[in-house]
């Protein structure tokens, strides 16, 4: 934003803070600025603590960059609170966090999954047949899937998103039944409706069906979904009376970004969370709203006023745009306002019988950047190969003729990027020399990276051949052996055409594990991700796998982030089906279970390359973008490809029945949704044009598909062409993207720890994403700590007489059996009994030197806010110390757990520990009335002797805290510089680290016999 300090209406919107308030702010009009500015007058001004206040983002990144922003911001007044304690976050992540506070009122057991959209569907895609293709009825609901051999995962696709729906819409799933029956029975309906026979055809009770068998296949993996979490916090605060009120007078200040795209239980959450004082500001655009096909609905921000009365709603329009050259503004503003009408569309008007669907606003241009030169202008061409070419040279002329400096500064927005006009498209560019950024075009499973390792596993299993032979009558059949035997020679076409040969080893250890396989009896021991990361030690993945990040080749980048989204996934489908080590006895089963049922049905669902949720464009790259994608972001160049788009029906049997059932009747009328929802798509699509906005397709006069289509046809009418003598090129300066200045966040204990440890395994596991495999000690401290944050939660609610021996192992047994149903991990008694020991010497050694008592915060985060970073950690008890400082302030107490046995004191690791401890009691003495009186280690491990190990802790000041902060910087600032290639250092007697034996990339680096630098054998290559 270019102007200085806020404009008259931002001014108004900032300090208008107490009631309802609406914020309308367009296209470029500082709506981030101003949420900003909002939530410091709250706290500098109006003396509101962090606690009291909720902001709730739509996306994690803008959540991320409100954090940053505002610890910017409250670092220069000199403001020093814990911004942890602020409820700020996605819906979801808030709903989390008071699931979390409130977890022994919850109706969910603990350590449950989340499911993503694709484990989703694939659970009930596992209970297809069985579950839900028994449902009497089932055919009617799916007509177009009837064949579920063909796609049966669209079906699952299908049936979630209803379930989802009618989750967030609070439907009850016996009632509905209830009401459904009721209905037929009456023969009650809406005049011309058609009432089913029997309740066995009727879709209602089918739904309702659906959802009881979509909930028990859910319940029985403690699995939970997203739509999930937003209804069981509702259901939690809804049904406890007491959880509402506390949480109600804590958060006494509410604030929702982008309103439009909220749903019905995100309105009633917000609605019960504001309680009696009702200050709650959503801002949003109304003109940008484009999430209906998510449940998403227009009506929450057009009925907002609404919400709260007789309460008066404060309405705020921000409508000075800082982002657009002022014709660009203009032709988005006639696209809205004036266009539809033009247009001839009697369906479409914004407002009927006295119903706003929009509330009307004009941009206004406040950017002060005027061409003579036009600058919305079109290429269309008179066939594909015209304007695939046409488009391409225009790129290209921009960066050679240096109006450009990067490819990425030009956006191609387009409603699907997965059509074949906008494949074509890349594929015609990257003949031409230049780069394409596309991750969400569901290309994931054609990349070479993925299919060599894909054709690497295909080759080891002699057994496929059978499994497939299974499926030789599905329909699915030909296309996925297609798809494998690609895999399987473009991995020998890598091997094999290399001039340098450097294949050769891997080809002799796939032919040689092939053997071994075939020859097996009984275990195995293997896993098919753990040959994934044994072949990481050869070439072509050790290439991909050693890109130096702090000079990142961007292509091999991209191939070994893409490498880590496999590996997920084949991680994700050994837990699914239980395989945690495969068995000859059962090769064929784990065989058909990966990869004819769980990759095949990834190949269906088309999965993205992974994409980088700060990073929005990599340089050098031209950006490929759907229009929901772009949302938020702004280009110089942006040029909109989907002119063959026009308005669709919106036809969903679920959402009909759920307006039915629930008696809200649509807000707006049915026929006219298309083109609302069509004309605000575009809308936004036009608004992310800063400089020069492009309009482009090529002509097709075929029925169903022409292009432009009849919208878009006599809009370009008005539109000259890039070739027209009006358009100058050189009128226009391009400024760089804008790149994201986000602080990240790192932890004391999974980032710094981590990378001090092993600095190579810190750039595998959290700069490429690849997951760190949970161990059986892993999850048996985690069940020891589990057990122990029940036992200070009973404290901290008093219920003291709930500590004993019975009621904790009903607690340590609750957590064992969540946690190996989640891990497929199971102990034997004796180690339980371990569990059970360290437990209750912790009990003991509580009340022997603490008491229940004096327990105060249990798991308090804590967070320090540097120039350039924001450090994080976690107090794992704060308890009340004896007596008070000099100043009069209390004293507490810290402890930190630690597992194993406790260190000698003259480790280098203790010191660490002792630093950190001494930051977390400065940080609490600046954040908080009181004084750190002791700083103590306690040894969950330790039998020998005590497990306390105690530091004197004095009261810091901020020149020693920042000496004290002299080592994490280091190691942060080794991290930012993407320093990362050495690894662990060997002991004094040269012995590889202990935990180099468990690390999933030992073999990689060559701590398991073999590595990149290593000749493995001398065999020829076959």
């Amino acid at each position: 934003m270019s102007q200085q300090g806020p404009n008259k209406e931002q001014l108004e919107a900032i300090n208008a803070t107490e009631g309802p308030v609406l914020i309308i702010a367009g296209p470029g009009t500082g709506k981030t600025y101003t949420l900003i500015e909002r939530t410091m007058h709250l706290i500098r001004d109006k003396h509101v603590r962090p606690e009291n206040i909720m902001v709730c983002t739509f996306t994690n990144k803008a959540a991320k960059e409100l954090i940053t922003r505002l610890t910017n911001q409250l670092t220069k007044d000199n403001i020093n609170i814990n911004l942890d304690e602020m409820y700020i976050g996605t819906f979801h992540s808030i709903c989390l966090r008071i699931l979390k506070e409130y977890a022994e009122d919850s109706d969910l057991e603990k350590n449950y999954l989340l499911d993503d959209e694709f484990i989703q569907s694939y659970m009930v895609y596992c209970r297809l047949w069985d579950k839900f293709r028994e449902i009497e009825g089932f055919p009617k609901l799916f007509p177009k899937y009837l064949n579920i051999w063909r796609k049966p995962i669209c079906t699952c696709q299908k049936i979630c998103g209803y379930v989802n729906e009618l989750n967030e819409e609070l439907v009850d799933s016996d009632k509905l039944e209830e009401w459904a029956e009721g209905k037929t029975a009456s023969g009650a309906g809406r005049k011309g409706e058609h009432i089913p026979a029997s309740r066995n055809t009727d879709p209602a009770i089918i739904l309702s069906e659906i959802m009881r068998q979509y909930n028990s296949v859910l319940k029985t993996r403690n699995m939970i979904d997203f739509s999930s979490i937003l209804t069981e916090t509702y259901r939690l605060l809804q049904g406890n009376r007491s959880i509402l009120s506390k949480i109600q007078e804590k958060i006494q200040y509410i604030m929702v970004d982008e309103y439009q795209d909220t749903n019905y239980i995100q309105e009633r959450l917000i609605s019960l969370l504001a309680g009696a004082r009702q200050n709650v500001c959503v801002v949003g655009d109304d003109d940008q709203a484009m999430y209906r096909f998510r449940g998403a609905t227009i009506e929450n921000i057009l009925t907002f006023p609404e919400l709260f009365l007789p309460r008066p709603c404060k309405q705020i329009k921000l409508v000075t745009n800082y982002r657009s050259n002022d014709q660009i503004v203009d032709f988005y503003n006639y696209w809205m306002n004036d266009y539809p009408q033009a247009n001839g569309i009697k369906a479409f008007a914004w407002s009927m019988e006295n119903k706003n669907f929009r509330y009307p606003k004009k941009i206004v241009p406040g950017r002060g950047v005027k061409t003579k030169s036009p600058a919305v202008v079109s290429i269309i061409k008179n066939d594909k190969d015209s304007w695939e070419r046409n488009v391409t040279e225009f790129i290209l002329d921009l960066k050679e003729s240096g109006k450009i400096s990067d490819y990425n500064q030009v956006a191609i927005l387009s409603s699907s990027i997965k059509r074949r006009e906008c494949v074509d498209l890349q594929q015609y560019m990257a003949s031409q020399g230049l780069k394409v950024y596309a991750p969400r075009a569901g290309e994931l499973f054609n990349k070479v990276e993925v299919q060599w390792v894909i054709g690497c596993l295909l080759i080891m299993f002699p057994q496929l051949k059978l499994v497939f032979q299974q499926y030789e009558r599905a329909n699915f059949y030909l296309d996925m052996k297609k798809y494998y035997t690609e895999c399987i020679l473009n991995l020998k076409n890598c091997i094999f055409n290399d001039s340098q040969k450097r294949g050769k080893n891997l080809d002799y250890w796939v032919h040689d594990v092939r053997k071994k396989i075939g020859a097996a009896k009984g275990k195995l021991h293997l896993t098919f991700s753990g040959l994934v990361y044994e072949m990481f030690a050869f070439w072509p993945f050790n290439e991909m796998l050693a890109v130096n990040m702090a000079d990142p080749d961007s292509h091999l980048l991209r191939q070994s982030r893409n490498l880590s989204q496999l590996v997920k996934i084949i991680e994700s489908g050994e837990f699914i089906h239980g395989i945690r080590s495969l068995d000859a006895g059962k090769l064929e089963w784990n065989l058909s279970q990966m990869f004819a049922r769980f990759l095949r049905s990834h190949l269906e669902m088309k999965d993205n390359e992974y994409e980088d949720e700060v990073e929005t464009v990599p340089e050098g790259y031209v950006p490929f973008l759907t229009i929901h994608q772009s949302k938020g972001l702004e280009f110089p160049i942006v040029i909109v490809l989907s002119l063959w788009d026009f308005p669709l029906d919106q036809v969903d049997i679920a959402n009909y029945y759920v307006k039915e059932y629930t008696g809200r009747n649509k807000w707006e009328p049915y026929e006219s949704i298309k083109y609302f929802d069509f004309w605000r798509k575009y809308y936004t699509a036009f608004s992310r044009a800063q400089d020069l906005l492009i309009l482009s397709c090529w002509r097709r006069g075929e029925i169903k598909r022409e292009s432009p289509s009849p919208i878009f046809a006599s809009l370009l009418e008005t539109v000259p062409s890039v070739e027209d003598t009006s358009f100058d090129i050189n009128e226009f300066h391009f400024e760089k993207v804008k790149k994201s200045i986000l602080k990240d966040t790192y932890s004391f204990t999974t980032d710094v720890s981590l990378y001090d440890s092993c600095p190579m395994r810190y750039k595998f596991n959290r700069e490429m994403h690849f997951s760190s495999l949970s161990s059986g000690g892993m999850i048996f401290g985690q069940m020891v700590h589990e057990t122990i944050e029940d036992i200070h939660r009973a404290a901290m609610r008093k219920d003291y007489a709930s500590i004993n021996e019975g009621k904790i192992q009903s607690w340590m047994q609750a957590n064992y059996s969540t946690l190996a149903k989640r891990e497929g991990i199971h102990f034997s008694e004796s180690i339980l009994n371990q569990a059970r020991i360290q437990i209750m010497r912790y009990v003991h050694e509580v009340e022997k030197s603490i008491g229940w008592g004096a327990i105060k915060q249990a798991e308090y985060a804590i967070e320090m806010v540097r120039n350039d970073y924001i450090i994080k950690g976690k107090i794992d008890l704060i308890s009340a110390g004896d007596g008070k400082s000099v100043d009069g302030r209390a004293f507490i107490d810290l402890v930190d757990f630690k597992t194993g046995r406790k260190l000698k004191e003259e480790s280098p690791m203790l010191r660490r520990y002792e630093k950190q401890l001494q930051v977390y009691a400065y940080l609490i003495e600046q954040k908080t009335s009181y004084t750190v009186k002791n700083m103590r280690l306690y040894f969950m491990g330790e039998n020998d002797s005590t497990p306390w190990l105690s530091f004197p802790a004095r009261s810091l000041s901020s020149t020693e805290v920042e000496k004290t902060m002299e080592s994490f910087d280091h190691t942060v600032h080794q991290i930012m510089r993407n320093d990362f290639e050495h690894r662990a250092p060997l002991s004094a007697h040269g012995k590889i680290p202990e935990f180099c034996k468990y690390c999933e990339f030992r073999y990689f680096c060559g701590r398991n016999g073999m590595g990149p630098d290593e000749e493995l054998c001398k065999h020829e290559t076959r």
